[in-house]
């Protein structure tokens, strides 16, 4: 089976050789190789699998909102600000998710419907974080300058994959 550019694992050893490495360290090098390889499949599955889980995860909570502001409507009563709000930044986080993580220029239309919470600073609305791409240029902008806590703050909040160093 094919891996890491090698058509298997007797090819990798014989280009180990070729290298000048001794047939036991071309084992060691092509093993290390294969379990590097079949470990990131593992780790890719595992992602997609829980991708899917938040994704129904996701859309159990969303059908439950809608349920809960269409029962205040057709009872006449306003849905909380609160219910409006999680709409609104499950509506963002969806196109957001489809924009697969590019950071995609954010038109000053675009920037007046994103929801006061998908700033850093929404009272200015300066450092929109409303999808995992706009989080690392906030980052990134913010490095270095005294509003770099509260950014990466915010940030670790909203997208904690950001944070794996365990900085806060």
């Amino acid at each position: 089976m094919p891996f890491a550019g090698y058509k298997d694992f007797a090819d990798c050893v014989k280009k180990q050789i070729a290298k000048g490495k001794d047939k036991a360290s071309a084992d060691k090098i092509c093993g290390s190789i294969k379990h590097k390889v079949e470990d990131a499949k593992k780790l890719e599955a595992n992602i997609m699998r829980l991708e899917i889980e938040r994704d129904d995860f996701i859309m159990e909570i969303t059908k439950a909102l809608i349920k809960k502001v269409a029962g205040k409507l057709a009872n006449k009563t306003s849905p909380s600000a609160d219910d409006v709000r999680a709409l609104q930044d499950l509506v963002w986080m969806y196109r957001s998710e489809k924009r697969e993580n590019k950071l995609e220029e954010l038109t000053s239309k675009a920037r007046k419907d994103l929801p006061d919470s998908a700033f850093v600073y929404p009272k200015e609305r300066r450092y929109p974080i409303h999808d995992l791409a706009h989080a690392r240029n906030a980052l990134a902008r913010s490095s270095g300058k005294p509003e770099e806590g509260k950014v990466r703050s915010s940030v670790c909040k909203k997208f904690p994959e950001l944070c794996k160093d365990g900085r806060k």
